[in-house]
């Protein structure tokens, strides 16, 4: 009996710590469909049923678009660009039809509308609301954010750049030429305000203001804000920094430099943290092994997707491999996702 004892326990334990987990089918997938994540992502709400990803179709090697349970569209290929899980107005993907063997036709949809076909399309900011909120980098997600309707598509052998309504003829300069010239330029989204940092000095709409920058600082980056404020950032030691210049009443500007706080590119202005309430994974972002903790700091979950186990403080919960998971603030729990068999489960382990 003896023998018995240790293993009884254990499964008393799972038993125990299996009693605070919910689970719930987020959605079914059709037959052959399996969801694609090769350079995609699924993002999904922790408490609500709201969820963006692609799906495959081995056996017809169509991709589809899911948005909230619908089917947006399916074709050869799509891409997801930007996702929003509130406001479908606001996603931005694109995709390819087969006009003959070998020969496509591509469509992108932007917050501006649908445009096409074009013989090729290229999407450049990189602007997943997950990389909307920094305090130790910069580019490219600024620049993705202000230019996040900016495309390039080529037609009838011709490079052309979509931007703010109009078209621009690149001639020979590449796409990535052109947005690197957008962020150089120092000009706010709306043309409204100019400004550069150079030998400690900020020039700002024809003025100067002295600005000293720590010594060795590489990688100098200001960008000015149609209202007012400068994002600055800069690298020192192989590390990134960030420093918000506001302007002050009695002229000049006011530095708030970031260490516990971060900047939220959206709303431009600074936050205590970077919450996002949908999460978001990639294939291979994860290690295999890995620990997820509350706010408090005093539990750990921790995840092993070659066990195929999960375990929050030392407890077993039992089999699971999760596409992905995160500790949810406004459920306090752990929340996690993944597939059984068509069903995409998400499941989320309440803190007491």
């Amino acid at each position: 009996m003896k023998r018995l004892l240790v293993p009884a326990l254990l499964l008393l334990g799972i038993s125990l710590a299996a009693q605070n987990i919910e689970s719930r089918v987020v959605f079914t997938m059709a037959p052959g469909e399996e969801i694609y994540t090769g350079e995609d992502f699924v993002a999904m709400y922790a408490e609500k049923d709201k969820y963006c990803c692609v799906l495959r179709n081995a056996s017809t090697s169509q991709f589809t678009l899911i948005w909230n349970g619908n089917r947006i569209v399916t074709a050869p290929f799509v891409s997801v660009c930007y996702y929003d899980l509130d406001d479908f107005d606001n996603c931005v993907y694109k995709w390819a039809e087969n006009v003959s063997t070998g020969v496509y036709r591509w469509y992108i949809k932007t917050c501006e509308g649908v445009f096409g076909p074009y013989d090729d399309i290229l999407y450049v900011p990189d602007v997943y609301p997950f990389n909307l909120c920094s305090r130790t980098g910069l580019l490219p997600y600024m620049p993705g954010w202000l230019y996040r309707e900016c495309f390039m598509f080529t037609q009838y052998g011709q490079t052309f750049v979509y931007r703010n309504g109009g078209i621009i003829k690149l001639g020979s300069k590449t796409v990535w030429e052109y947005i690197s010239d957008i962020s150089l330029s120092c000009m706010s989204p709306s043309g409204k305000h100019y400004a550069m940092i150079k030998g400690g000095i900020l020039g700002y709409d024809g003025k100067e203001y002295p600005f000293e920058l720590p010594e060795g600082a590489k990688q100098v980056f200001a960008q000015p804000l149609d209202n007012g404020l400068v994002y600055v950032s800069y690298n020192l030691d192989g590390e990134s920094h960030i420093i918000i210049l506001e302007p002050s009443s009695e002229g000049g500007f006011n530095a708030i430099t970031l260490q516990d706080a971060y900047f939220d590119f959206r709303t431009t202005e600074t936050v205590a943290s970077p919450y996002n309430e949908y999460h978001s994974f990639l294939r291979g972002s994860l290690p295999p092994r890995y620990d997820i903790t509350d706010k408090t700091g005093n539990h750990v979950m921790t995840v092993d997707t070659e066990e195929g186990f999960i375990f929050v403080d030392g407890d077993s919960l039992g089999s699971h491999v999760p596409l992905f998971a995160a500790y949810e603030e406004r459920a306090n729990a752990f929340v996690w996702v993944e597939v059984e068999g068509s069903e995409v489960i998400r499941y989320a382990y309440k803190l007491l």
